[in-house]
């Protein structure tokens, strides 16, 4: 858990203080120095700036996922070209639910129990809905 917490946080931090993000996030792109505790990126290879209207609008995401507002999500992540607006419902309820899922962790004012939560595999149930019915890249 220390470890998810540690690139939870660094993620936050990269998209929502520096507007710039380590786009692959593959295990081998980080460094986790069990004595000092201490996450590292390794890569920046895949790293990109974002506008603030553009985080302004992740972070509104990121709301909705939290609070299960399946309606902002869906009206916020088409506005954001991240849908068409013209998905199935397959398409719509794997969206949401993944979402939902990674919004888990902003619930509760408190360290997230990653190991528990078993996010990851949660998320690659909803892959193959993705890789079917996505219309946008």
């Amino acid at each position: 858990d220390r470890v998810g917490n540690a690139i939870f946080y660094l993620t936050m931090q990269e998209l929502f203080v520096w507007n710039f993000m380590q786009t692959d996030p593959n295990w081998g792109n980080f460094l986790y120095d069990v004595e000092t505790k201490q996450t590292t990126l390794l890569d920046f290879g895949a790293t990109r700036s974002y506008s603030k209207e553009f985080v302004d609008g992740y972070l509104r995401v990121v709301w909705a996922n939290a609070n299960r507002d399946r309606d902002t999500l869906l009206d916020i992540t088409t506005q954001m070209g991240f849908l068409t607006g013209e998905e199935n419902e397959e398409m719509i309820t794997a969206h949401v639910q993944s979402g939902f899922t990674l919004g888990e962790p902003f619930l509760k004012d408190e360290e997230f129990d990653f190991q528990k939560s078993q996010i990851s595999s949660r998320l690659s149930a909803h892959s193959a809905a993705f890789m079917k019915h996505r219309l946008t890249p």
